[in-house]
C-alpha cells in the first residue's frame, strides 16, 4: 500500500481524474440484485472495460481500511443474494402454476437461479473494481483526525462511527496535497452511505456540514457510483 505522498507524485507526473470509494459502493454492486437495481452493474462493467482499454482513464482510490470492511462484510450480502433468488424463484413457480390452470400452459418449466453462481459472479466484478484500486496506506494523522470527529461528534461520525471518518480523512488529505502541488484534474468521492454523508435520505447532495471541507480541496461527492461515472463521461 503506497502512502499518500508517493500517490500524489504518480499524479502529478501522469494526470488523470480521481475517483474516491466507500465501502458500501462495493457492497452495493452485490446488494444491487435484491434492491431491484441491477441497472447499476452496466456502469460498474463499463467502468472495468474502458480501464482495462486505458488504465489511465481514472485512478480508483480507497483508504486501508476499504478491503478490510469489503472482507467482513461480503459473506452476509452474498447471502442476502442467494436468499433473493431463493425468493424469485418460488415467485415464478407460483406464477407458473397460477399460468396452468388460469389459462394455455407455459411451455417448459419455470426459470430457476437459485445456486447458479450469481451472488459469486457479483462479488467478482466488485473484486474486480477493488483491483483497479490503489490502496491508500494507514496515514495516522488522517486517523487522528477521523477520531477527533467522533469525539466532536462531527459528519460522518456523528453517530459515534469511525470507520467513514478514517475513509474521509485520507480522501480529503489526498486531495490536500494534489491541490499544494498543483494538480488541476477532477477529484470525485462516492458514497452511498444515507445517513452520515447525504444531505437528506432522499437528496444525494453532500450534507452542509461537509460541504465547506469538500469543497476546500475541490473534492466532488456523489452519492452513486454510476452518477459520479456519468459525470466523469464514462
Amino acid at each position: 500500500m503506497p502512502a499518500i505522498s508517493t500517490v500524489v507524485a504518480d499524479l502529478i507526473a501522469r494526470p488523470r481524474p480521481v475517483l474516491c470509494l466507500d465501502t458500501c459502493d462495493l457492497l452495493d454492486i452485490i446488494q444491487c440484485v435484491a434492491e431491484g437495481k441491477a441497472r447499476r452493474l452496466e456502469h460498474v462493467r463499463r467502468l472495468l472495460d474502458r480501464l482495462a482499454h486505458n488504465p489511465d482513464l481514472v485512478q480508483l482510490a480507497v483508504s486501508y481500511l476499504v478491503p478490510i470492511e469489503w472482507a467482513q462484510n461480503q459473506a452476509t450480502v452474498l447471502a442476502d443474494v442467494e436468499n433473493h433468488t431463493r425468493h424469485v424463484d418460488a415467485h415464478l413457480a407460483d406464477i407458473h402454476r397460477a399460468w396452468q390452470h388460469a389459462a394455455t400452459s407455459l411451455p417448459g418449466p419455470p426459470p430457476g437461479y437459485a445456486g447458479r453462481g450469481l451472488p459469486g459472479a457479483l462479488a467478482a466484478l466488485a473484486g474486480a473494481v477493488l483491483g483497479w484500486a490503489t490502496v491508500l496506506d494507514r496515514d495516522d494523522t488522517c486517523v487522528g483526525r477521523a477520531l477527533d470527529r467522533v469525539h466532536d461528534k462531527l459528519r460522518p461520525s456523528h453517530a459515534g462511527m469511525v470507520k467513514d471518518s478514517i475513509h474521509l480523512e485520507h480522501y480529503l488529505e489526498l486531495c490536500r496535497q494534489l491541490r499544494v502541488s498543483g494538480f488541476s484534474a477532477r477529484c470525485v468521492l462516492v458514497s452511498a452511505n444515507k445517513a452520515d454523508f447525504w444531505e437528506a435520505k432522499n437528496k444525494a447532495d453532500i450534507h452542509p456540514d461537509l460541504e465547506p471541507q469538500l469543497s476546500a480541496v475541490r473534492l466532488e461527492f456523489f452519492g452513486t457510483l454510476e452518477a459520479a461515472l456519468g459525470s466523469l463521461g464514462i
